[in-house]
């Protein structure tokens, strides 16, 4: 990823940094050198746009990432086919929330049975130190779009990740969880 990103709390998910992308180069083994960069989201959408967070599924065929268009919405799920340079939106996170917050979708993870795992503050709830809103793990099943809350903590989650083991596919999860009720006792776990 690349692009104009500003420093911000990690754990605020209403980042807009437009003009950034998602880039690939292939790497010669041999030499550890990289070949030309191929600019996968450069021709996805007009205008500016805020592309960020890829993550690419088992069988190096499909890329899911976060995707926002605009200053006043939020971030969505997206997934590119890398042989085709088709793409879809997966989420869309709608209108702002109450108090005019912005819904976002990010950092999405493939999990066991080719499902999208991502954090969102959807609910719109306010998280445990009241300075930003709740963000949770959702399932995402790309094919039928059905769409399952996974956590209820009033804790921000960022940053899934599923640990595969061999032929396992995996099915334990894990992920970085700001506690924040007390501002000089603030850690991420």
């Amino acid at each position: 990823v690349s692009g104009p990103l500003k420093a911000r709390d990690v754990f605020d998910l209403d980042a807009w940094s437009p003009g950034t992308h998602i880039w690939h180069a292939r790497l010669d083994s041999e030499a550890a050198v990289t070949g030309p960069l191929n600019n996968l989201t450069g021709s996805l959408h007009s205008g500016q746009f805020d592309a960020r967070d890829p993550a690419i599924d088992g069988s190096g065929k499909q890329m899911a990432f976060a995707l926002r268009t605009q200053p006043d919405r939020g971030h969505r799920i997206a997934l590119l086919d890398l042989a085709s340079g088709s793409w879809r939106y997966l989420t869309d996170p709608g209108p702002p929330l109450a108090g005019g917050q912005i819904r976002s979708d990010r950092d999405p993870t493939w999990g066991p049975e080719g499902h999208i795992w991502f954090v969102s503050n959807r609910a719109g709830v306010v998280a445990d130190g009241g300075r930003l809103l709740d963000a949770e793990l959702y399932e995402l099943d790309p094919n039928s779009g059905a769409l399952t809350r996974r956590t209820y903590t009033p804790h921000i989650e960022r940053k899934p990740v599923f640990f595969a083991v061999g032929a396992e596919a995996g099915g334990e999860v894990s992920f970085t969880a700001l506690r924040d009720v007390f501002a000089d006792q603030r850690r991420a776990h």
